[in-house]
C-alpha cells in the first residue's frame, strides 16, 4: 500500500511538472527582444541563438507561465567564439519592475551548451531574461527627456534628423557657459549595434558625470566640449536587430560601423547607404567646424576571452592612442584597487580601424576614402569578457567616469 501511494505520488509530481513545463512560453515579442526559437527537451528549455553572423549569440527573451515554475535552460556554444563562459550570468527581471537580477548558475561543461537557471521557483507569471541588461529606445527616450527636465545649463540637447523608420536621432552636448573659442572638442557615438546595450549606460554615465557637481567634472567641462550621439541606430535597438540597421529603402540590411567612409548628402558627397549616418555625420561636420580633437566610438564587443577589459581600435597617433587609454584606466583603477574593468593598455589591439574611426581620423589615402575631423580617432569596446559578465550596470556606469578623467587629463 505504501509503495503503492509512494508511486501515485511520484507519478502525479511527474505529470505536474510535465504540464507545468507544457504551460512556460518563451518569445521575443517585444521591443528590443531578440529570439530565434526554442524548444523543451524534457530537462531543458533550449534557446536557439543561431543569429547571424557577428551576433555572437545575443539573446533577449520572455517567459510566460513561469509563476512557481524553476526552468532551466540551456543554449549551444561552440569551443571558441561564442559569448559564453561558466563564469557568465544571464540577468532577469520580472514584469512591471525595473531592476535586473543576475541568475543563480550558468556553467559551460565542455558538452557543447551554455547551461543557466536559477534555483528558486519564480514568484511571478512573466519573467524578461537577457544576455546583459538590455537598453531599449523607450528607456533612451524617458533618459532623454529626463534631462530635458533637468534644465542643467550645461547640457544643450538637440534632435539632428531620424532613422529610415522615423524614430528621433539627438545630439547631447555638455559644456560650461563662457568655454572659450577654440577649446577642445570631443565627438562620442553610440548604439550603432542594436544589441550594444552596455554602450548606452557607458554614455549615461559619461553624462551624468559630466553634469554632476563633482569638482572634476566642473573643471572639465569649462575647457571642453563633449558631443554624444548616444543611439545612432535607434530602429535596430527598436526591434533587437543584433548588429545591422536598414539602409534608404527600409529593407537591405546595413552595418553602420562599415558605412561612413563615403561622403554625405549634405556635405556635397556620394550619400551613404543609411539616413543615420549622413545625419550623424552631416551634425558632426556642422558643430565642429570639421576639426575635433578625440571621436569616441562606443561598443559593446559580445565577443571575448578570459580577462576583464576593453580593446581598442585607433587611427592617428599610436602614442596618443596609448596615453588616453593608460589615463582612462589609471583613473578606474584609482576609484577600484581590485576591480578595475580596463586591460591593461595597448596601442593597436585589433589594429587600425578602418570603419567610422577611419572616416574621423586624418586622411590615409591607403586605407580611406575619407578623414576629415583630424585628432585621435579610438573605438571603445567594452568586452569585460565577455561584456557586461558579472558586473551590475552601476559598476558600468561609474567606469565611464574614468573615460571623462582620462580625455580631461589629455586634452589642453
Amino acid at each position: 500500500m505504501r509503495s503503492t501511494t509512494l508511486f501515485a505520488l511520484t507519478l502525479l509530481a511527474a505529470l505536474l511538472c510535465s504540464g507545468a513545463h507544457a504551460q512556460i512560453v518563451l518569445d521575443g515579442s517585444f521591443e528590443n527582444g531578440n529570439l530565434d526559437g526554442w524548444n523543451f527537451n524534457g530537462t531543458h528549455h533550449e534557446i536557439n541563438t543561431n543569429n547571424p553572423p557577428g551576433a555572437w549569440q545575443w539573446v533577449s527573451f520572455r517567459i510566460t507561465g513561469a509563476l512557481g515554475q524553476q526552468p532551466q535552460f540551456r543554449t549551444r556554444t561552440t569551443t571558441t567564439g561564442d559569448v559564453y563562459r561558466s563564469y557568465h550570468r544571464m540577468v532577469w527581471r520580472y514584469d512591471g519592475q525595473s531592476t535586473w537580477r543576475f541568475m543563480d548558475h550558468g556553467a559551460k561543461p565542455g558538452d557543447g551548451y551554455y547551461y543557466f537557471g536559477n534555483t528558486t521557483p519564480f514568484a511571478k507569471d512573466v519573467v524578461y531574461v537577457a544576455y546583459w541588461q538590455p537598453y531599449t529606445f523607450t528607456e533612451h527616450e524617458a533618459w532623454v527627456r529626463a534631462l530635458r527636465r533637468s534644465r542643467s545649463p550645461a547640457l544643450e540637447i538637440h534632435r539632428i534628423g531620424q532613422s529610415q523608420q522615423e524614430r528621433p536621432i539627438d545630439r547631447l552636448t555638455v559644456r560650461a557657459e563662457g568655454v572659450p573659442v577654440g577649446a577642445s572638442e570631443v565627438v562620442v557615438v553610440g548604439r550603432q549595434h542594436g544589441y550594444e546595450s552596455l554602450g548606452n549606460h557607458v554614455i549615461a554615465g559619461m553624462i551624468d558625470f559630466l553634469l554632476s557637481p563633482d569638482e572634476r567634472a566642473q573643471k572639465i567641462r569649462r575647457r571642453i566640449t563633449f558631443h554624444f550621439y548616444p543611439m545612432a541606430n535607434p530602429d535596430a535597438v527598436h526591434h533587437g536587430w543584433t548588429r545591422e540597421g536598414r539602409d534608404r529603402t527600409g529593407t537591405v540590411p546595413v552595418d553602420f560601423n562599415r558605412d561612413w567612409q563615403s561622403g554625405s548628402v549634405g556635405s556635397g558627397g556620394t550619400a551613404s547607404a543609411t539616413l543615420e549616418i549622413d545625419a550623424l555625420r552631416d551634425d558632426i561636420m556642422s558643430i565642429t567646424g570639421g576639426s575635433a580633437d578625440v571621436l569616441l566610438d562606443i561598443h559593446s564587443h559580445a565577443k571575448g576571452s578570459t580577462g576583464l577589459g576593453w580593446y581598442w581600435w585607433y587611427k592617428g597617433s599610436a602614442t596618443h592612442a596609448l596615453a588616453l587609454q593608460t589615463a582612462i584606466r589609471n583613473h578606474d583603477l584609482a576609484a577600484h584597487p581590485a576591480d578595475t574593468v580596463y586591460s591593461w593598455p595597448q596601442a593597436t589591439a585589433g589594429g587600425d580601424s578602418t570603419t567610422a574611426m577611419c572616416w574621423g581620423a586624418p586622411f590615409d589615402p591607403a586605407t580611406c576614402q575619407i578623414g576629415t575631423l583630424g585628432g585621435l580617432g579610438l573605438t571603445l569596446e567594452p568586452i569585460a569578457a565577455p561584456f557586461g559578465a558579472n558586473r551590475s550596470r552601476n559598476r558600468i556606469r561609474s567606469a565611464a567616469r574614468a573615460i571623462v578623467l582620462g580625455v580631461g587629463d589629455q586634452l589642453p
